[in-house]
């Protein structure tokens, strides 16, 4: 009786591979073209002489050795010093993609699944092949070079000689001194992020796709094949861009020549660190720094006060339609960015925009803040700094410095005349600003109305200025009756819940009484522009102050 409980079942449903061709490459060829198909591998044995084989990732020299390229690789074998050349080319396909070339509409979707596996298997052996390789393989390459022989069509024996020498080879190729596997506590990812990683932190020194290869521990073919589905661009174009990013804010933040940059972006060369960069930029290194200013974002609303004063413009920055004072500046302005936190849809503006250069409050911060430094260099001001210091600092990075000086020098004279006027009219009086945001009244400090008006101006509060607030406080119409200042500098938000407390806070018979009010020293002050911290909305509040002292 047969006992079958011993048998195994094939899981074999059809032929892997299909031979396509074998070519014997003889002679001095300068430069053959080999390997362009979308559907063919391409396995090139060298047996004599040294050749440069160059493809679209790189060069690879091959002597005594070979290499096995994957479908749809462009390539071609350049003789080294015109030598003679001996190798073999075998071109050879999956089933699965032979048939999806010819008939594709017909193609199983369980085929083409198939097919990806095979292509996935053979990913690991991609590129150079050992020495040791080559000598078991050349053998079985002569005999298939041979069995290829007409009449055609080939006998049924012939075939399957074809067949079984190609799964041979293959099966050598894999099995015999096969590359090294990803590390079993790694994934695939993870070995990729791995050096991208290291890139990021070593981009100074000479880095080859080789050597980044073998620290994650795959064939170069396979690791620059799994590190673009990662990062979606190949490793050394990753490596290009971590050192334009770094290029490109030494060019900007710092004040070293292009050597000096050149050396510190990991190029040796200040001329090819200068083709890479234009090559990448579309503009030579000292045209970018130039044009810095016409591509320039700003993330911190004040800070377009700068560059109004620098008579610069945002290339992207947050707009106020309501603020009537910067209607003509907002209408310059490529791309608004959104208000309030839309961080996300403000990341997407800006990688259209594609700045050269973005300014932003130094604390401030965004979700996926990282990303900036992506997109263009990121240069922070300091919000603690006086608006004096602000825009030095922005006229700094800008290469405006000249300016800015004479935009303060101007500032200052301006600040003196309409100082003595004010001493003149209003020499020992006492005064406070209020602000009123809709139910709320607030005493306002230091910053922006106070510091023009005390600190520029050098007025006089009913109280000790060391007492004013850094920006606002709430206070009380009690505390109003108890300081009874001279005079009341008045900014009601033009949001109707304010206009109305303000209405109503005006018939209140203790507002009627105080000091200003009887005296009629109540100034106000209309528009967002005496909100403002920035060295363009303090040179429009000092003008208006000087015409309301004429008026005076």
């Amino acid at each position: 009786m047969l006992d079958y409980t011993n048998s195994k079942n094939s899981c074999l449903t059809g032929a892997l591979f299909h031979l396509q061709a074998v070519q014997v490459v003889t002679g001095s060829a300068e430069l053959l073209h080999i390997g362009d198909s979308a559907c063919s591998y391409s396995l090139i044995l060298m047996q004599v002489g040294t050749c440069r084989l160059l493809t679209d990732d790189g060069e690879l020299l091959l002597e005594g050795n070979g290499c096995l390229l994957p479908p749809g690789t462009a390539a071609a074998i350049h003789a080294v010093n015109s030598l003679p050349l001996l190798c073999t080319i075998i071109c050879f396909t999956s089933s699965e993609r032979l048939e999806h070339d010819t008939s594709p509409s017909k193609r199983p979707s369980a085929e083409q699944h198939r097919s990806n596996e095979l292509a996935d298997e053979l990913a690991p052996y991609f590129g150079k092949l050992s020495v040791k390789q080559i000598k078991q393989a050349l053998p079985l390459a002569e005999r298939l070079y041979a069995a290829i022989e007409p009449p055609y069509p080939l006998a049924l024996a012939a075939r399957l000689q074809c067949h079984s020498l190609l799964y041979e080879l293959l099966f050598i190729l894999m099995d015999t001194n096969a590359p090294e596997k990803i590390s079993e506590t790694l994934t695939s990812a993870e070995a990729a992020g791995r050096t991208a990683a290291y890139m990021n932190d070593h981009y100074k020194e000479p880095l080859s796709r080789q050597q980044l290869a073998e620290m994650a521990g795959l064939s170069p073919w396979y690791y620059s094949q799994l590190f673009k589905q990662v990062h979606g661009v190949s490793p050394m174009d990753y490596l290009v861009n971590v050192r334009m990013r770094h290029a490109k804010e030494m060019l900007l933040l710092s004040k070293h020549n292009l050597e000096h940059i050149a050396q510190q972006s990991g190029y040796s060369s200040e001329y090819y660190f200068s083709r890479i960069f234009k090559k990448k930029m579309g503009h030579a290194p000292t045209i970018y720094m130039k044009n810095t200013e016409q591509r320039l974002a700003n993330l911190c609303y004040p800070f377009d006060g700068h560059l109004m004063a620098l008579e610069m413009n945002s290339y992207a920055s947050h707009v106020d339609m309501l603020a009537h004072h910067r209607s003509t500046y907002f209408h310059k302005i490529s791309y608004p960015l959104a208000s309030g936190v839309e961080p996300e849809r403000n990341l997407r503006i800006l990688r259209q925009a594609r700045p050269y250069l973005i300014v932003r409050e130094k604390n401030q911060m965004l979700q996926n803040d990282e990303h900036l430094h992506s997109i263009a260099p990121v240069f922070g001001v300091c919000w603690e700094l006086g608006w004096r210091k602000h825009l030095q600092e922005i006229a700094g990075v800008l290469r405006r410095e000249k300016h800015a000086e004479q935009w303060l020098e101007s500032y200052e004279q301006q600040a003196a005349d309409v100082r003595r006027k004010a001493i003149h009219s209003y020499e020992g009086a006492t005064s406070v600003i209020l602000v009123i945001y809709e139910s709320e009244l607030y005493l306002y400090g230091r910053r922006n109305i106070g510091d023009v008006w005390f600190n520029d101006l050098h007025m006089r509060a009913p109280f000790p200025l060391e007492h004013l607030p850094f920006k606002e406080k709430e206070t009380t119409l009690e505390e109003l009756v108890q300081w009874d200042a001279d005079i009341i500098l008045l900014h009601i938000y033009e949001d109707s819940h304010s206009q109305s407390y303000a209405r109503m806070l005006q018939q209140d018979p203790r507002w009627q009484a105080l000091n200003a009010v009887r005296r009629q020293r109540v100034y106000p002050l209309q528009g967002p522009a005496w909100r403002e911290y920035s060295a363009y909305s303090h040179m429009l509040m000092l003008k208006r102050f000087d015409q309301m002292l004429d008026a005076y």
